[in-house]
């Protein structure tokens, strides 16, 4: 049987690397110091804060232009940190004395309202 391939629709193979992405770590690292500062949680932000540096260590030499630099994500990590430590700093409102000052001023409005029907 004679081979009918044509030789000159013959296409050589090129190899071409594969396009790093982002990766889930870099997401990670991004999103968790927000959580930790959103919830002033300490042990949120300390593991922000070491996924943070992981990812710097780990960051390849050739990134895509649009990927966040591993130093940005550091920097926020270590901002996550400052927040959820920065009730040591200020002065924290008093959630009792609030509380009762709220429950007064209802049973206050509560007293008019009932005086002006009963009236």
């Amino acid at each position: 049987m004679p081979d009918n391939r044509r030789v000159e629709l013959i296409v050589p193979y090129v190899h071409r690397p594969e396009k790093t992405g982002r990766s889930p770590t870099s997401a990670f690292s991004s999103t968790l110091p927000m959580a930790a500062m959103f919830m002033r949680s300490r042990i949120l932000s300390w593991c922000a804060l070491f996924t943070a540096m992981q990812v710097y260590l780990n960051e390849p030499e050739e990134r895509s232009p649009d990927a966040q630099p591993g130093w940005m994500s550091l920097i926020i990590a270590v901002l996550g940190v400052g927040t959820s430590y920065m009730d040591f700093v200020g002065k924290r409102p008093v959630p009792k004395q609030a509380a009762a000052k709220a429950a007064e001023t209802v049973v206050e409005a509560a007293k008019e309202t009932i005086h002006k029907l009963v009236n």
